[in-house]
């Protein structure tokens, strides 16, 4: 029966149709492992595996019921997304017609980021337990394109100004410094609808490619570093530092004196030990492990200085 599918569907692919006759067809002989993989291919060809013929599931997919006690714990959620992204991205190019994958999901996530956008109604009965995509009562309706565009274009009553070529090196381009956001006039939702529509008139020209990666024109970064905020200070220091990373230490490690070299001394015998440079069982290791731990510090402070006595 699968050699004559086979033939028929002309390639490593099986009718949906014929798999519920198969279905039937074994549930009537009590062939119950036949059953559950019949059942699962079929569903995984109608939800997260679909493709664009919406009649025929590849049969590569029957490797993942081979074991069926364990095909359970799969990351099944995992490979759905992972599936939708990669028909996502073949959406993306302007000569893909249809859109395969698990498309629910999809209309959901819509649903839930844009709520303006669709013909839908929430459901009175849903409780939270239940899957996310029987909240929504959704209604045939066509949309005219240019209204949903219209939607994915802006979000809200918010208007910001962008300048694209404030990220030019990602691109792979020289980086320059960038306009003023204030020097664009503020249009209004009309004009950026048309100015989208007609966006091949307003992209970028007459940019350098980058020799190297993040390269940047003749005083970009001076300019970054007055108009960004590149460091976190203190409010009491008023003079930035340089691009030279400073580490700072805490006050119990920057003491000064006999005691601060102690200190550092002591604190790097101990590394030494922990990250097992001196191995352990060695004389080595036994004489550092007895010098440093009864080490203590104690200061004699006399009138003119301080003076501190290392006991061992």
């Amino acid at each position: 029966m699968a050699y004559e599918e086979l033939n028929q569907s002309r390639g490593a692919q099986v009718r949906l149709n014929w798999l519920r006759e198969l279905y039937d067809s074994c549930c009537d002989n009590e062939l119950w492992e036949f059953v559950a993989r019949a059942y699962l291919l079929h569903l995984v060809g109608c939800t997260i595996f679909a493709n664009k013929s919406a009649t025929y599931v590849r049969t590569h997919y029957l490797e993942l019921f081979r074991d069926l006690p364990t095909c359970r714990r799969y990351a099944w959620g995992v490979a759905a997304l992972v599936y939708l992204y990669e028909q996502l991205g073949d959406a993306s190019f302007a000569n893909t017609k249809q859109l395969a994958g698990y498309l629910p999901i999809l209309q959901t996530w819509i649903y839930e980021h844009f709520p303006a956008l669709g013909r839908k109604q929430l459901r009175d009965t849903y409780v939270e337990t239940e899957p996310r995509a029987i909240r929504y009562v959704t209604r045939r309706a066509i949309s005219a394109i240019t209204d949903v565009r219209l939607h994915f274009l802006r979000l809200g009553t918010l208007v910001h100004r962008h300048l694209s070529e404030r990220v030019l090196r990602q691109f792979g381009f020289l980086q320059p410094i960038p306009r003023s956001p204030s020097s664009l006039p503020m249009v209004d939702f009309g004009t950026i609808d048309d100015r989208w529509k007609n966006h091949e008139q307003y992209v970028v020209v007459q940019v350098l490619p980058a020799p190297a990666p993040f390269s940047c024109s003749d005083g970009y970064l001076q300019w970054f570093r007055r108009v960004s905020h590149p460091y976190i200070l203190r409010g009491a220091e008023a003079d930035r530092p340089s691009l030279v990373t400073v580490q700072r230490t805490s006050p119990s490690s920057s003491s000064s004196g006999l005691l601060g070299v102690v200190k550092r001394i002591v604190s790097s015998l101990q590394r030494m030990i922990d990250c097992r440079d001196v191995t352990k069982g060695t004389i080595a290791w036994d004489r550092m492990h007895e010098k440093v731990n009864p080490v203590e510090v104690t200061p004699t402070i006399s009138s003119n200085d301080n003076r501190y006595l290392l006991v061992l």
